[in-house]
């Protein structure tokens, strides 16, 4: 398998590899004529993962040109950030991601694509094969998903990522998020977390969230909790010094950033400990 970083093309011959069966490029940025050009160099690809940038790209350009040009092709993971100056509603995202929605993609070859965008922000696109073939994830409370897969499992979906980040500011008109807003936002998200996480950034309401998050996520190693006063920090410092052993936690106006110890066999059994310290800590209610 041959795997590439960065790449500049500059082939100007008609080499071909016949040879290369499987083919990583990660970081692609380069016009879509460039990287067909280079594709055409290999036509035996049986695996292809692509990971970038690419402001050109339309699910029936891709269909066309692996169907006449790849024929091999079994195996196609991606993940591509877009600018799409034409899309500025979420009627233009659903006509961009339609492209995706064809027999090809769906019934022939059964590959299966999420397309996900902002409000604040809808000309930006990330597209991608599900599972997900990155190691990293961002998500936003405001984001607009289209999938072609029925299944709504975000554990398949999210079976290669562990470091999650989560933001809530782009869903609210001001800085600050409101009390309800974030507390319900993330109620819900806690809940979906993929459990193999290994990293993950996200605001939480209060200590039985975090309790919920760090007994599910057993994985969990580095969590970077937001809050929305500084006061609350101290809340969640308490609860780590309480309920995990060895965990090293520093302080950043109104996070906290947290390196996870060891923490007890049968946390999930730990009511009683977190009923007592609750007369120490408060519940942090937003």
């Amino acid at each position: 398998m041959k795997s590439i970083n960065s790449w500049t093309l500059t082939t100007k011959n008609s080499i071909c590899f016949s040879q290369i069966t499987s083919l990583i490029i990660e970081q692609v940025d380069v016009k879509f004529d460039e990287l067909e050009s280079f594709l055409l160099l290999i036509p035996k690809l049986y695996y292809l993962k692509l990971i970038g940038r690419e402001d050109q790209l339309d699910g029936k350009r891709l269909e066309n040109f692996i169907q006449f040009n790849l024929p091999y092709l079994d195996r196609f993971e991606f993940f591509f950030d877009i600018f799409n100056s034409s899309i500025k509603a979420v009627e233009d995202l659903q006509l961009f991601f339609s492209t995706f929605q064809t027999l090809f993609w769906i019934e022939y070859k059964k590959w299966f694509i999420n397309c996900e965008s902002t409000i604040s922000y809808p000309r930006l696109i990330s597209i991608y094969s599900i599972p997900i073939c990155k190691s990293s994830y961002k998500y936003s409370s405001t984001m607009t998903c289209l999938s072609t897969c029925n299944r709504n499992n975000s554990s398949s979906t999210m079976e290669n990522i562990d470091t999650i980040e989560i933001s809530f500011k782009e869903s609210m008109s001001n800085e600050i998020p409101s009390k309800r807003d974030y507390s319900q936002v993330s109620r819900g998200i806690c809940f979906v977390i993929p459990s193999h996480i290994k990293h993950l950034q996200m605001p939480v309401a209060n200590l039985h969230q975090l309790r919920i998050i760090v007994g599910r996520c057993q994985n969990l190693s580095v969590f970077k909790i937001q809050t929305m006063k500084s006061q609350y920090v101290d809340y969640i410092i308490g609860w780590f010094t309480l309920n995990t052993i060895d965990s090293i936690c520093r302080k950043q106006c109104f996070n906290v950033s947290v390196w996870i110890g060891k923490k007890p066999q049968k946390f999930d059994q730990m009511k009683n400990k977190n009923k007592r310290m609750k007369l120490t800590y408060p519940r942090i209610s937003y």
